[in-house]
């Protein structure tokens, strides 16, 4: 199945929770749209909440009880800015991609933590057994209208996921898309252990506390104490960017490799997990449509 195919079927068939998709090796299990109420910020089509290895390797967790209903690998658009929150006066309504239109309550600048008004855009699934395409139909809001598409694939060991995002509206988009990797390998957050490899040296915006880098691997000398997040600097030339995060003790690893060159990276984390984030921007005049894709790999060592 096509993004492009599923938007000419008049009659898709709405998946019921919980959505899963398996291969000879993968279980990949996500939340039907129509059921998840997980607030006004995360991507409500193609939410995964866990990925399982030969039944028997877990790969996700979800965030802490005073976050913002992350989980599993899902994804935002939009995390510092919405599209046209900036035009919108209290009382009106502004775009975010994924989710529906939002509600202005005050003259305060966006925040992505904080629980918006939404009505949600309808979204229509169609699935196999191993394949599952989301389809995000937008809700015009003063001339700003974005399609999405997304199509999730598993096969061995390995899950595709494609993103389409076409602008059938009459302003001009301009919005960042990434994935909240909420990684906990086996239920282990970062520590002694682990490692993440870059195809680059990483160069840290400030200080993490407990990361050390060498070369281009972060490792952890102890769990962190604390919450941390931060950019990464250091991939401007890296043509075919990717990370990987692997686990001595639990003997397995995963890695994210991209389509497209990333317009920011960063890493945040907590004692229970670890979120690499790969940033894509999307700049799309009225017409125009842009393509993306994330392959992850999942792996014993």
């Amino acid at each position: 199945m096509t993004p492009q195919n599923v938007a000419s079927r008049p009659k898709p068939m709405i998946a019921k929770p919980p959505l899963r998709l398996s291969s000879s090796r993968l279980l990949v299990e996500i939340i039907a749209p129509s059921t998840q109420q997980r607030g006004s910020r995360f991507d409500r089509a193609g939410f995964i909440t866990q990925v399982t290895l030969d039944s028997e390797h877990t790969f996700c967790t979800t965030e802490s009880a005073d976050g913002t209903g992350g989980a599993g690998l899902c994804n935002e658009f939009g995390i510092t800015t919405a599209v046209g929150f900036e035009a919108a006066p209290p009382g009106a309504q502004f775009v975010k991609p994924g989710v529906g239109l939002l509600t202005r309550p005050d003259e305060k600048p966006y925040a992505f933590w904080h629980n918006y008004p939404v009505q949600p855009f309808p979204v229509h699934v169609e699935h196999t057994a191993d394949c599952a395409v989301f389809l995000t139909e937008p809700l015009d809001c003063r001339g700003y209208a974005l399609r999405l598409s997304k199509t999730l694939q598993v096969r061995e060991n390995q899950l595709r996921i494609h993103y389409s995002a076409e602008n059938v509206g009459h302003s001009r988009i301009s919005v960042d898309e990434y994935r909240h990797n909420f990684i906990a390998l086996d239920d282990r957050g970062p520590g002694p252990g682990q490692q993440l490899r870059l195809p680059f040296t990483p160069e840290p915006e400030r200080g993490f506390g407990g990361l050390q880098i060498t070369g281009s691997t972060i490792t952890w000398t102890q769990a962190p104490r604390r919450v941390f997040h931060g950019r990464l600097h250091g991939f401007k030339d890296c043509l075919n960017p990717w990370w990987e995060l692997i686990d001595e003790t639990a003997g397995i690893g995963m890695r994210e490799s991209t389509s497209f060159p990333w317009s920011r990276f960063a890493l945040y984390g907590t004692a229970r997990l670890l979120s690499p984030e790969a940033f894509v921007q999307l700049d799309l005049e009225p017409g125009q449509r842009q393509q993306w894709q994330r392959d992850y790999l999942f792996f014993g060592l």
